[in-house]
């Protein structure tokens, strides 16, 4: 097995990225970034385990709401990979979705959130993201150690 280094290089300056953000209160670009790492750290789960399609073709369309419904369909699935995390994944999703949707968008002739509390939330999300790609890139660590060492 060779390192993939310029990937933990991206992973290295995307951790270092979400830091800066949090910390000049640009909590969506935050949230953004965290949403990248989740997605990207459950695509290897999600393609190992759906059944069909053209696996090299969709890959790079599959979006973390895809991988959020698909743990949400099978409870044996997450248990037989300890997959503990999806209520905590599901919040952050529904809280991504809200944050960078409703900034600026609102029903026709309705007002948008009020502003201070759309970025409270923001930053709750960006906060309890940074720990939630935590724990997720631990699980993904485990995951990929448990596939190659049964692939042989």
């Amino acid at each position: 097995m060779s390192a993939n280094y310029p990937k933990y290089n991206s992973y290295r300056n995307a951790h270092e990225q979400i830091d800066k953000a949090i910390e000049a209160s640009f909590y969506l670009e935050a949230i953004t970034i965290e949403e990248s790492i989740l997605c990207d750290r459950l695509l290897r789960f999600y393609n190992d385990q759906r059944a069909g399609g053209d696996k090299k073709k969709d890959l790079m369309r599959i979006t973390l709401g895809t991988e959020v419904a698909f743990l949400e369909k099978s409870a044996e699935l997450r248990n037989n990979y300890s997959i503990n995390f999806l209520n905590e994944l599901s919040r952050f999703w529904e809280s991504r979705n809200k944050c960078l949707h409703q900034i600026a968008k609102s029903e026709p002739g309705m007002p948008t959130e009020n502003f201070e509390d759309l970025i409270n939330l923001a930053k709750e999300t960006a906060v309890s993201g940074k720990e939630l790609v935590k724990m997720v890139s631990k699980w993904a660590m485990k995951y990929k150690k448990t596939v190659m060492t049964s692939s042989g």
